[in-house]
């Protein structure tokens, strides 16, 4: 599979830029999608883009140590998680009908590449519903987010983990509900882990995951910053497929 950057902006992104340019996502499925399902769409465009961007990171570090070895940077060894063959985002993007279809198959291609740590990772949103979520829909949102490059070197966990803290909150305001139904909040895992005290060595589980989608992609990631202060203070490791994710 071969990899190529479509990003126009490679600027580092920071929580104010990404939670804005995420909430205006909801802006563009505001009135098709109601408010109380704006998580079930915006969430795992996020996380394909992510897994993309990423995909393109590995497979460019890759070609660089093999000196432009194409099969070598194409090696699953090379990549934290698998995106098959025509299965990109950009592969996605460059569909101009039945989009929601190509996003569909993408998605589901992609979990089945990866059974063990993204298994129903998509959720189940209805994306071939042209109802709901037009053609010209799609491409809009596929725009929007094809303008940031969501890849660890500009987008780096805790930003993710704190743009996702902000939509939480702003889709559950929507819904007259408390974010705390779909996160745990920052306070508490920060209680949690001084409770704990993990020593050097020690294996601690993240909390038990909440859900945006069937199965959530993220786990705890209000407390990324905590963990991290602990973990390098104390050498202890983070342990759970979740936490693997949003580390990608």
């Amino acid at each position: 599979m071969s990899s190529k950057n479509e990003n126009n902006n490679s600027v580092d992104l920071d929580i104010g830029t990404l939670s804005g340019h995420l909430w205006e996502t909801a802006n563009i499925l505001r009135g098709p999608v109601d408010a109380a399902d704006f998580k079930t769409y915006i969430f795992p465009l996020l996380f394909f883009k992510r897994l993309s961007d990423v995909y393109d990171e590995e497979y460019t570090v890759a070609l660089e140590e093999s000196d432009g070895d194409v099969e070598f940077a194409q090696f699953p060894e090379n990549h934290r998680f698998q995106v098959p063959e025509g299965c990109h985002w950009k592969d996605v993007r460059a569909k101009s009908a039945n989009i929601g279809h190509a996003l569909q198959k993408a998605m589901r291609c992609i979990e089945q590449a990866n059974p063990d740590t993204l298994h129903g990772i998509f959720g189940d949103a209805q994306w071939t519903n042209k109802d709901r979520l037009s053609d010209a829909l799609l491409k809009d949102l596929i725009e929007h987010f094809s303008s940031l490059n969501l890849g660890n070197e500009h987008c780096k966990a805790d930003i993710l983990g704190q743009a996702y803290e902000y939509l939480i909150k702003k889709f559950a305001d929507l819904t007259n509900k408390k974010a705390g139904e779909f996160y745990t909040p920052r306070s508490v895992v920060a209680l949690m882990v001084r409770i704990l005290a993990p020593k050097a060595g020690e294996t601690i589980p993240a909390a038990p995951r909440t859900s945006c989608c069937r199965n959530t992609w993220t786990t705890s990631i209000a407390g990324t910053r905590d963990i991290r202060m602990w973990k390098e203070s104390a050498g202890w490791s983070l342990s759970t497929r979740s936490a693997r994710t949003i580390s990608t």
